[in-house]
């Protein structure tokens, strides 16, 4: 069905239903002081520079849906491809219309006039779209990579019997550091009974002493009464024999110790006394050490 008006004037009465003093009096107005200025800034912004002949002619398809997305972003633009759109405008309609510079007509009457077919760069490095619907299903393959070292010269006989011998190398070092440590304890030990010997040897020795010097003043004190002096025996033995007796250690007597004394004390043997009084059978050596022992 051919349209009584043309398409020109029917979309200039739809975008401009009422033109005012600063709208465009008609479509070629419209298209030379609008629309043609929106085209040239897409033109740079996609190429970038008018040197080559793609970017002279780029070939806007107004029918094309990523070239409308490209214009669209322009008001003008998404206005008449709204009014296209509205007045239902067949893309036969469009294509006789749109013949205006940048479009796919001006492209086409230049290859045609200099006889050059001119490249569409703009898909390059873009594989073509294939439906994923149309191609079969294939299973993912599962690809293993094996890595394989081989070590010449050695057969495994010979690395077997490496193994073995650094296993009794291992086993021989341990036996080695429990050899020396049990060397080290037999050492420590005989240590220990050197220092132990060592002590007993000192405790003899202090005993001694003070049985000695207990000695020679006990002598001392039963010459002076076979003198006839009334002499004290010693006070630190007379309390050493106190506390012995108290113990339970010697059997007390039923004569003082302090009191005088006869004449079998006097001719009893005073290594006898001094025995008996100072290193009792019962007592050991720590005990005479921890009473209170005479002076030395």
């Amino acid at each position: 069905m051919r349209r009584q008006s043309s398409v020109a004037s029917l979309l200039y009465a739809h975008l401009f239903p009422n033109p005012g003093p600063s709208d465009p009096p008609n479509f070629q107005t419209h298209l030379a002081r609008d629309l043609i200025p929106e085209i040239r800034i897409e033109t740079a912004t996609f190429y970038g520079s008018l040197d080559s002949i793609e970017a002279r002619y780029p070939g806007l398809n107004y029918c094309h849906g990523p070239h409308r997305m490209r214009l669209g972003r322009f008001p003008h633009h998404a206005r008449l491809f709204a009014g296209i759109d509205d007045l239902r405008i067949t893309d036969q309609e469009v294509m006789d219309l749109v013949r205006w510079e940048g479009t796919l007509w001006a492209r086409q009457r230049f290859e045609r006039d200099e006889n050059i077919k001119v490249r569409d760069t703009t898909g390059d490095g873009i594989a073509d779209w294939i439906d994923p619907r149309t191609q079969p299903i294939q299973k993912g393959l599962i690809r293993v990579q094996t890595h394989v070292e081989i070590t010449e010269g050695r057969h495994p006989v010979d690395m077997l019997v490496d193994d073995c011998a650094r296993e009794d190398n291992i086993d021989q070092a341990l036996e080695q550091d429990l050899r020396d440590a049990q060397h080290d304890l037999d050492d420590d030990d005989e240590d220990d009974d050197a220092d132990d010997d060592d002590d007993e040897d000192d405790v003899g020795e202090n005993i001694q002493s003070i049985g000695h010097e207990l000695n020679r003043r006990l002598l001392a004190a039963i010459a002076a009464r076979q003198q006839g002096l009334n002499f004290e025996m010693d006070p630190e033995f007379e309390a050493y024999l106190k506390e012995l007796v108290e113990s339970g250690h010697l059997l007390a007597t039923s004569r003082p110790v302090d009191g005088p004394m006869t004449h079998s004390d006097v001719l009893s043997p005073i290594s006898d006394l001094t025995t008996v009084s100072v290193i009792p059978p019962a007592v050991s050596a720590s005990t005479v050490t921890a009473v209170r022992r005479p002076t030395v």
